[in-house]
């Protein structure tokens, strides 16, 4: 399915949301654009380089995450359309944008609520971390579901916790223990979903696990703590 989604953008393409250009929906010069987040841990805000400081990453699940702009501007814009317009080619370009940050190992994604799936017909995050793994020649093998459907837009990082215990479970087919896990998602919020996400694959025993999304909602807040 996704293959022949690339065949379609290929044969009849779009325009490029900000200048017009015939192409993707955000053509290479925009995506090169996108402002990047800042350099500091996601989750108290102080100095890092790979979005965990030294004091946060032994209570994280992940290894390193990385996120490559800042959900505002065209960013917004593109991801709205991904999610709320049923643009599923909104997905190439923010795969693309990542794509030259992303480490090597197996491309997963973070399963988006069964409920949102049957409204837009796909998950988003799976779109994303296909192209992702087109992008950079890795394998993409989804290696999680998703039980409940629970509205997080809007809320809080302790409500979305109490929402998310038992939210995932393992797929059947897994790749070996040894292999790096890419997990991706389109926006961090709280980060509270893509944290629940890589316990999972961690209490299963993989070791190597890195987070990669797209966009950072309101990093200021975070910069702020």
């Amino acid at each position: 399915m996704y293959a022949l989604e690339h065949i379609i953008a290929t044969i009849a393409p779009h325009r490029c949301l900000t200048c017009g250009v015939e192409s993707a929906l955000l053509c290479d010069i925009c995506c090169a654009l996108l402002p990047f987040p800042p350099s500091c841990c996601y989750k108290c805000g102080k100095e890092a380089q790979k979005g965990l400081c030294k004091t946060c990453r032994p209570f994280a699940a992940f290894r390193s995450i990385t996120i490559r702009t800042i959900y505002e501007g065209n960013a917004k814009l593109l991801l709205h359309r991904l999610k709320f317009e049923r643009a599923v080619a909104a997905a190439q370009p923010a795969a693309q944008s990542m794509a030259a940050y992303c480490p090597e190992g197996v491309v997963t994604h973070v399963p988006t609520a069964s409920k949102r799936v049957r409204q837009r017909g796909y998950d988003q995050a799976s779109r994303i971390a296909w192209y992702l793994a087109r992008y950079t020649g890795n394998k993409y093998q989804p290696m999680l579901l998703r039980s409940g459907s629970q509205r997080q837009l809007g809320q809080d990082r302790q409500v979305r916790q109490q929402q998310l215990l038992g939210a995932f479970r393992l797929a059947a087919k897994l790749p070996p223990l040894n292999r790096p896990i890419i997990l991706v998602d389109d926006v961090l919020t709280t980060g509270a979903t893509v944290e629940a996400a890589a316990q999972i694959l961690a209490d299963a025993g993989y070791q190597a696990i890195h987070a990669c999304l797209f966009a950072w909602a309101e990093p200021r807040l975070h910069l702020a703590k």
